[in-house]
């Protein structure tokens, strides 16, 4: 057996945005230069300047390490940290990542997706993984339905660990899900692929763990409800001896290092444990949630389409206001050729905003047939799994 310690954070690194940046990245490479932690899952460390910073103040005790780059205009925001040298890496960008026309979020730009590496512990080799998912931006309140975008997400890192790894292989998951444990997707880990939530086995744990807490955390809006979103899972070749709190509040600054908390854990690693066969973890037991995760995924496709259309409408409404009142107005045909300095104005408006709109529906349309068909996919590679079930139930049964 071996101790390992882990920890996942997500750091609240966006250029721009993220208050006390600089600060705050800088102060959490002095804190992990002095820590004894073995491996290291981060989130949000979307400035490459801040991963080279902390790379460099911790390379003594953590050597190895990765920031995986995917196609995202942001790229994933995923680092991982380790003490022992890691072999090899492995991404899977996540098929849906939210609307791109929902600017004000933005994580459709960010190209999230589930990060891995394999680290070459010397007793065996210990898969790792790191995500983070969408956020959920208040669900209830939200114009944008994001349950079923996080959900798919979450069933599509279930099958990934799922076919990348084989029954003999350690596996931790850590990361921000932007779920909370009860939730379909956290669900679908732990009894799909039967991965255990670190702070459910912990033997040592301090209360729920909340990794978002507005009243211990001032970054976060006073209304933000205290909820564990952040992570670490392991299969049956850990155990948990502690779970806690992690990077808080910077010392003698008002200043947190995020505004999440990160998470910790002191494992023990079984590495002798005899290895668990993953073609059992799926039962006839687990059709019910499958057929959830199904309903959740034609939800999706519907509210795509639902959303697609909205915004088709609305853009053709607003085309006609902004430029067919406009000319109406000037006393001018629509695209007349212009005869003064005011309808040179009115035509060039006019032209920019039709070439503008024209693009923008020619993108919404494109990317409608995306959205659906991500849904539309996943909830065919469900029900494929679902007769499989029944099947073999039924031969059971004979």
């Amino acid at each position: 057996m071996e101790k390992l310690k882990v920890l996942s954070l997500n750091c609240w690194g966006l250029r721009f945005l993220s208050k006390d940046l600089d600060q705050r990245m800088a102060a959490l490479g002095d804190l992990l230069a002095k820590s004894d932690y073995d491996i290291i899952g981060l989130q949000e460390v979307w400035v490459e300047e801040h991963y080279l910073s902390i790379k460099e103040k911790i390379k003594n005790i953590l050597p190895y390490s990765h920031r995986f780059i995917s196609n995202g205009f942001i790229s994933t925001g995923c680092v991982t940290f380790s003490k022992y040298p890691i072999i090899d890496t492995l991404f899977q960008r996540y098929l849906f990542n939210g609307y791109f026309y929902d600017y004000n979020h933005g994580d459709w730009y960010a190209g999230k997706g589930i990060t891995g590496v394999i680290i070459k512990h010397p007793k065996k080799d210990i898969y790792f993984f790191n995500t983070h998912m969408h956020a959920n931006y208040d669900y209830q309140n939200a114009k944008f339905h994001f349950n079923e975008c996080r959900t798919l997400q979450a069933y599509q890192a279930t099958q990934f660990v799922k076919h990348v790894t084989r029954p003999s292989d350690p596996i931790i998951f850590s990361g921000d899900f932007n779920h909370e444990s009860h939730e379909l997707g956290m669900r679908g880990l732990k009894e799909l692929i039967s991965l255990r939530d670190t702070h459910d086995i912990c033997e040592k744990k301090c209360g729920d763990l909340a990794t978002v807490d507005c009243e211990s955390n001032h970054y976060l809006e006073p209304t933000e409800a205290a909820k564990r979103i952040d992570f670490i899972f392991c299969n049956d070749f850990f155990t948990c001896d502690g779970s806690k709190l992690a990077c808080r509040q910077i010392p003698n600054s008002k200043m947190h290092y995020s505004d999440h908390e990160g998470y910790e854990v002191e494992l023990t690693f079984h590495h002798d444990k005899e290895s668990v066969d993953h073609s059992k973890m799926e039962d006839y037991k687990s059709l019910g949630l499958l057929s959830k995760i199904h309903d959740c995924m034609k939800e999706g496709e519907r509210i795509s389409s639902e959303l697609s259309w909205v915004l088709i409408i609305t853009l053709a409404i607003a085309f006609s206001l902004v430029v067919g009142l406009p000319a109406c107005y000037a006393g001018l045909d629509m695209f007349a050729h212009p005869s003064t300095i005011w309808a040179s104005v009115v035509f060039f408006c006019q032209l920019i905003i039709v070439v503008f709109c024209a693009i923008y529906l020619w993108v919404v349309l494109s990317l409608r047939k995306c959205e659906m068909h991500t849904f539309k996919g996943i909830a065919q590679e469900i029900e494929i799994k679902m007769k499989q079930l029944v099947s073999s139930n039924g031969k059971k049964s004979d």
